[in-house]
């Protein structure tokens, strides 16, 4: 069962990695109303990908191959909990953007210069939270920074 959430786990990390650089290229092509809509639904796909990561990862913890306590002893396991905690915290803001913009459209306004630069650089430390994410994970992985509790 451990392998299964395994899979799921890195695939949806991998498609989180992938929708991002999508969402970081795509911002500058929003100049109208259909491109946004693509676009909107693009952002709705980087929540989906993140839920089941986030999702996975719990069941691994859960159901795991190793006992629990190889990673909750670990400060760099916490580390990668805190480092999606910012990325998802750093994702509010211009997710309320885009669902004005979203809104928006219909009126058959779009976003402005402005809004587009201010959104891209919270896009852009998204993405460089979530790049630190897989080296969290692996150095976890491998034990680095395990608390050896004495017996």
């Amino acid at each position: 069962m451990s392998a299964l959430f395994a899979y799921i786990h890195s695939v949806s990390m991998i498609a989180l990695g992938a929708l991002l650089v999508m969402q970081l290229l795509g911002l500058g092509e929003i100049d109208d109303r259909q491109r946004l809509q693509r676009f909107f639904v693009l952002c709705i796909g980087i929540a989906v990908a993140a839920a089941v990561m986030l999702l996975s990862g719990i069941a691994l913890l859960l159901w795991p191959a190793q006992a629990p306590e190889f990673y909750l002893r670990n400060p760099v396991f916490y580390i990668k909990l805190a480092l999606f905690s910012a990325m998802i915290l750093v994702a509010i803001t211009p997710a309320r953007l885009i669902v004005q913009w979203h809104r928006r459209a219909v009126q058959g306004e779009g976003p402005d210069a402005a809004e587009i630069v201010f959104v891209w650089r919270y896009f852009a430390a998204e993405a460089v939270l979530f790049l630190l994410i897989p080296l969290a994970a692996v150095i976890s992985g491998q034990g680095i920074g395990l608390q050896v509790s004495p017996s």
